[in-house]
């Protein structure tokens, strides 16, 4: 009787390694697939973002919209307050909007660590967004395209911030010591954090 429940004993331990790995088998299968399954529950189709002036810009906005991963972001707002004459506008670093003169926002959003450029310059900063132009009665309203920023994974905007500068952007044209960093566009007029919309 002892040495059948031994043999009974080994076969129930062989049959559980024999399970063990078939299971382990079908997860390294099928784990491709399953990460895909699950990165697509983890970032929907159609990210939407938003950022809304509370200080000297107060009542304006900009909305960023992403239909997928690969698509370009659509980039739409209105700002007032503001003199008539182009305005340098970016998208910087940090959502630290703890002083009103927005310098802890940092610089503009560099992660390839290239020189400050145009919007359509393909090595210039992501945050590089160019100029809005104000009309003379204080307002603009603005819609661009770009690919250079995303709303997904790690090198997501949300999060950051959108400033809007007293002076012109020179899109880093300029020659001013300053032109490749700042574009020379001036003070921080306003800043506002980017964040998930509704």
């Amino acid at each position: 009787m002892v040495k059948k429940s031994v043999n009974t004993d080994i076969l129930y331990l062989i049959l559980l390694i024999s399970l063990f790995v078939m299971i382990f088998s079908c997860i390294l299968y099928f784990s491709n697939d399953l990460n895909k399954f699950f990165s697509n529950k983890i970032e929907p189709n159609n990210m939407k973002g938003v950022a809304v002036f509370q200080g000297k810009l107060k009542g304006g906005y900009c909305t960023f919209i992403q239909d997928s991963p690969k698509s370009p972001v659509k980039v739409n707002g209105h700002v007032q307050n503001l003199p008539p004459g182009k305005h340098g506008f970016h998208i910087h670093t940090y959502g630290d909007i703890r002083k009103t003169d927005c310098t802890k926002c940092g610089g503009h959003w560099n992660p390839r660590n290239n020189d400050h450029g145009g919007l359509n310059d393909e090595n210039s900063h992501a945050g590089d967004l160019g100029n809005i132009v104000v009309r003379d009665d204080g307002t603009a309203d603005f819609n661009l395209k770009t690919s250079k920023i995303t709303l997904y994974g790690k090198e997501s905007i949300i999060g950051r911030s959108i400033v809007v500068h007293e002076d012109p952007d020179d899109l880093g044209k300029g020659g001013f010591p300053d032109s490749l960093t700042t574009g020379h566009a001036g003070a921080r007029t306003d800043c506002a954090v980017i964040g998930y919309a509704s």
